[in-house]
Order: C-alpha cells, then sequence, then structure tokens
C-alpha cells in the first residue's frame, strides 16, 4: 500500500503543476530476448508509463512497467531489469507491476551559440516490483549521471556518464559500478529524426556478465504535442539480450 501510495503521490503532483510547466505522458511496449549467458532463453514483454513535468531548467520524472516475464523457475530480475544468475528447470511466466523509477533532471549549462548543452540527473529506482514472483530484486537503487549534448547543424552527438548504488537483497552483493553511452540523432526532416547508441555497464557480481547493446531509434512527430518512437536493439554481450525492440507514444500538455 505504501509503494501504490507513492506512486499516486507522484501522479497527482505532476498534475498539479500542469498549469505552471510542461506535463508529458508516454506508454510503450517493449520486448526483449536473450540467454544472458544461460542455456535456456528469457523473454520480458514490459508496457511501461511514464509522467514527466518541465520547468524552468528543472525536469521531474516518474515511470513504472507492467512486465510479463518468461524464464527458467527460481530466475530473478536483477538491476536493470536484466535477469540475475540462477533459475533452473522448466521456463515459467511471471506478470505484474515492476519497479518504479522517479528522476530529477537540471538543465545545468546550455549555449544555444555553441550547440552545447549539460544535463545533471539523480535518479532512485523504487523496489517496488514482486521480488516473491522474480519481478525485481526488492531493493532501491540511486544513482547520478551527466549527459553532454553538442549539436551542429542537423545532428546531435551526446554521451552519458553515471554512478549507481545498488541495493543488496538477501544472499547477493551487488558491486556500485560506472557506467556510460555515446550516441547521435539527426534531423531527417522537420517532423522526422533517427540515430544510435551504444550503451555500457561493467558486471555488478561476480559470475556476472556486462551489459553491452546497441540501439537503433527513429522519431517521428504527428503534431506539436505528439509523436512516437520506435527502435531495436542488439546485444553484445552475454549480460544484454540477444534482440529487442519497441516503440513509445508521447503526448504533451
Amino acid at each position: 500500500m505504501q509503494r501504490k501510495a507513492l506512486f499516486i503521490a507522484i501522479l497527482v503532483a505532476s498534475g498539479s503543476c500542469q498549469a505552471a510547466g510542461k506535463l508529458t505522458t508516454t506508454l510503450g511496449l517493449d520486448y526483449s530476448s536473450g540467454e544472458y549467458g544461460t542455456d535456456t532463453k528469457t523473454t520480458i514483454m514490459s508496457v511501461p508509463l511514464a509522467v514527466k513535468y518541465e520547468t524552468g531548467a528543472l525536469t521531474l520524472k516518474a515511470s513504472i512497467p507492467w512486465l510479463s516475464v518468461k524464464a527458467p523457475a527460481g530466475a530473478t530480475l536483477g538491476p536493470d531489469g536484466r535477469p540475475l544468475d540462477g533459475g533452473t528447470g522448466v521456463r515459467s511466466t511471471e506478470s505484474g507491476l515492476g519497479d518504479l523509477v522517479t528522476s530529477l533532471t537540471w538543465s545545468a549549462y546550455d549555449n544555444p551559440q555553441s550547440g552545447v548543452a549539460i544535463d545533471l540527473t539523480g535518479k532512485v529506482k523504487w523496489g517496488t516490483a514482486d521480488e516473491d514472483k522474480g519481478l525485481g530484486t526488492g531493493e532501491n537503487d540511486v544513482s547520478a549521471q551527466a549527459d553532454i549534448y553538442k549539436t551542429i547543424g542537423k545532428t546531435a552527438i551526446f554521451a552519458t556518464l553515471g554512478y549507481k548504488v545498488y541495493g543488496d537483497p538477501d544472499g547477493v552483493d551487488f558491486k556500485n559500478v560506472g557506467y556510460g553511452g555515446v550516441g547521435f540523432s539527426h534531423r531527417v526532416s522537420d517532423l522526422t529524426s533517427a540515430g544510435a547508441t551504444w550503451d555500457y555497464r561493467p558486471k555488478v557480481t561476480t559470475n556476472g556478465e556486462p551489459t553491452s547493446e546497441l540501439t537503433g531509434f527513429m522519431t517521428r512527430k504527428f503534431s506539436d504535442t505528439t509523436k512516437m518512437q520506435f527502435y531495436v536493439v542488439k546485444g553484445l554481450s552475454d549480460g544484454s539480450p540477444d534482440w529487442g525492440g519497441g516503440l513509445t507514444l508521447s503526448h504533451s500538455y
């Protein structure tokens, strides 16, 4: 009940600020499949709902997914929604709400003349997913990251550098690690842009694997307030899915 109340409170707070800033809601669909260093495939379907409120240089965001996970019996989704070591036997399917993630971003630097911008973000993953179903660790994670952007004509290049502190469930000792990524986005037309990103995170358990994956995306605007994004993911390590993809639909008020 406390976790549910927390999520409702965030939604209410965002809605109450609508008149003073910009409110955006996003609904998505994500699917991924991979063996994650085992002999058995794990498939994950996620339907995330996100609410974002922007005012001045600050952006507040909250998101929570509905999950359906088909994995070896006893497996658990660990940090960043990746399966942990363990789980044997016949695959079974579990479903339910995932972890609530909240973040606060400050646009620390923005120079239109040079095309350079820097965002600083603090993020908390609340352990709201049902750990008994293997949908999460049941613990909270905290991270901080910096994003830098450089615009050159119709193309923007960007990089991310962050550090995450993980909550440890019983019997597991996660390593706190840095993470990062690079990418670009190109404006194909007034309504369409496309790009790619590469993201990396070291292993967080002794017997685990790092995550390394490429994502290609295309964003299409239908109006000044509505847009859709399609993306595909290719894993480059055993800690990432073999492949994945999805779409999001966003509307601003």
